[in-house]
């Protein structure tokens, strides 16, 4: 009986995730200039009729910058996120938002689900301004682009929100 009741709860698990896995639709965003390949993956989310940032996503409290698993940014070689170092690697991508300045964050903890944030895991963290948007965007956009200055952008834009980033 005890074997049994492994084998079903296993079995049971094993559904569970593929249900939540198609709960959240996941996306890739990919950017490269010459040999540096940055990408990021994380899952989308929908505003609704919800307020997003300040409510739902409360101001001041770090946030997984998507929904489902923990959003991941992947240097292929050292690179600059605002300036600032980025050693080659993975990293999970977290943030702070604020009315008048988000808090970007790197963290070496990757593969979690994305309520599971540990700040003694934090790599970098890099200040940023946010953008009011004049018109809505209902679907959660994380992407990667090429800036005019040849520098690669990070964006995140939700609701009536834009955040960029600059990447070298």
């Amino acid at each position: 009986t005890f074997f049994w009741v492994l084998i079903l709860l296993a079995v049971m698990a094993v559904l569970l995730r593929i249900v939540l896995d198609g709960l959240y639709t996941g996306e890739e965003s990919v950017y490269t200039r010459g040999s540096q390949t940055v990408t990021v993956r994380y899952h989308t989310a929908e505003a609704g009729h919800d307020k997003i940032f300040g409510y739902r996503v409360p101001y001041g409290i770090v946030w997984r910058t998507g929904s489902g698993d923990a959003t991941e940014i992947h240097f292929s070689e050292d690179g600059l996120l605002e300036g600032r170092k980025v050693k080659a690697g993975t990293y999970s991508l977290w943030s702070v938002p604020g009315e008048k300045e988000w808090t970007l964050i790197l963290n070496t903890e990757t593969g979690q689900y994305g309520t599971l944030y540990n700040s003694d895991r934090d790599y970098l963290r890099v200040k940023v301004v946010p953008e009011t948007l004049t018109e809505r965007r209902e679907s959660l956009s994380i992407g990667l682009s090429e800036g005019e200055a040849g520098d690669g952008i990070l964006r995140i834009g939700w609701e009536n929100t834009l955040v960029e980033a600059r990447i070298k």
